[in-house]
């Protein structure tokens, strides 16, 4: 095409129904796979600090956008560890690895979630599927909800804010930072 040539900018409509439907299918990650994409990710908001600090010394304000970013990351971060490790552990629940709790033996099944495995009884991940869809559209960030998703899988929330916060020296209650961390 020429410099004096225009290029033609009008939207085509986009056609319809042209790909055959196939259904997403849902992930499972290992536990040591979850782990390592959270410590690669944190890792990686880490490493933003050397730039945000050469920026904050070189006098560039755009150091604060990147720290802004990293709060951001974090909490995607999180929210994805949050969401595999509730899927992880619900699926440990389902096989029999991990013991039931009141939470799991009520969790809600939607009756056409229940006649779609009784359709298709081959369908491998149906359990997997149906937690998925679940908690898909929520995010685990707050104190309360990372609570309850723990709740649901059998880890006390109790000993995670002990294994992560516990100061021989604090008068700081272990639970108190875990929620006000969160």
């Amino acid at each position: 095409m020429s410099q004096t040539e225009e290029r033609s900018l009008e939207l085509t409509p986009r056609s319809l129904g042209t790909r055959e439907r196939r259904p997403a299918r849902t992930i499972q990650f290992e536990l040591n796979a979850i782990l390592n994409r959270f410590a690669n990710n944190l890792s990686s908001i880490k490493s933003q600090f050397i730039l945000a600090e050469k920026l904050k010394s070189d006098g560039n304000t755009q150091y604060k956008n990147i720290l802004r970013s990293q709060v951001v990351f974090l909490d995607s971060a999180f929210d994805f560890f949050m969401h595999e490790i509730t899927k992880y552990g619900m699926v440990q629940i389902f096989q029999g690895v991990w013991k039931k709790t009141d939470k799991y033996n009520n969790f809600p099944i939607r009756l056409g979630d229940i006649s779609e495995v009784l359709k298709n009884p081959e369908q491998e991940n149906w359990f997997l599927d149906i937690v998925n869809d679940a908690y898909a559209e929520d995010t685990f960030m707050s104190s309360q909800s990372v609570i309850s998703q723990l709740n649901l899988i059998g880890i006390k929330w109790q000993d995670v804010a002990k294994n992560a916060f516990f100061e021989q020296t604090s008068t700081t209650p272990t639970s108190k930072k875990f929620k006000n961390t969160l």
